[in-house]
């Protein structure tokens, strides 16, 4: 099921916009939720506290108080991925807008088309598996293609980053594989969860593509080896 997430400060215009996208839902039978946001705060809250996760948002330029554009760089600053498509009554900050990266600009009063064929083209893109994590007082919406490998150290996991990042997060490492649940990643320690696709070698230890050497875990070292030679035969036959 896709959500959709409006966000303007007027009702009517988020019962019009409501309206197209249930259209579009019903035709292609296609289950679908919608949550309602009149203002920053709202929408800034179900994210940051709630932990929502919309496929689109469309998000109105010229919101009460805080307005949409601040809204976005907001969104992106706490690294929320989800395609933001503005809604505006003319195309004044479009060039401001390049900064959060906005997948569109919809100029009201709404064209059935237009909503259309923007919904295609935005629920028909894979988008990775992303995880929330608490980080020091806010959330982190990470895609798990980005993790390297997780540590836990003493009742605080710590989860590498490709770019380099390192964060400390207060969760049991059997918790978060849980919410990860991904074919590429190995649980080779007690204490140690690894994305695959970043290990180079195999001796004792994973070598990692950083030289990190990671420890298996010696009773099941068979095992272990057994599944990511299974994973990476896997993977080979798909790249060639």
């Amino acid at each position: 099921m896709k959500t959709i997430a409006i966000c303007d400060s007027s009702k009517e215009e988020r019962e019009e916009l409501k309206s197209f996208i249930k259209n579009y839902f019903e035709k292609r039978k296609a289950s679908y939720l919608v949550l309602e946001y009149q203002s920053a705060e709202e929408i800034l809250y179900a994210v940051e506290e709630k932990n929502i996760e919309s496929a689109v948002i469309f998000l109105d330029i010229h919101l009460e108080g805080k307005n949409g554009m601040e809204v976005a760089f907001e969104l992106r600053r706490i690294n929320y991925q989800a395609p933001i498509v503005f809604l505006a009554d003319d195309l004044d900050h479009v060039i401001e807008g390049y900064e959060v990266q906005p997948s569109r600009y919809i100029l009201k009063p709404y064209d059935n088309e237009i909503i259309e064929k923007t919904l295609d083209t935005l629920l028909s893109k894979s988008i990775t598996k992303r995880i929330y994590v608490r980080h020091h007082r806010h959330y982190r919406y990470i895609s798990i293609d980005d993790i390297v490998y997780i540590e836990s150290e003493k009742h605080v996991l710590l989860i590498h980053l490709k770019d380099g990042q390192k964060l400390h997060v207060v969760e049991k490492l059997g918790e978060i594989e849980k919410r990860i649940n991904a074919k590429n990643f190995i649980r080779c320690h007690q204490s140690y969860l690894v994305n695959m696709d970043y290990i180079k070698d195999v001796s004792n230890d994973f070598i990692l593509y950083n030289d990190v050497k990671v420890p298996i875990r010696v009773r099941q070292r068979k095992g272990i080896y057994s599944q990511y030679h299974e994973y990476f035969m896997m993977n080979k036959k798909k790249n060639t």
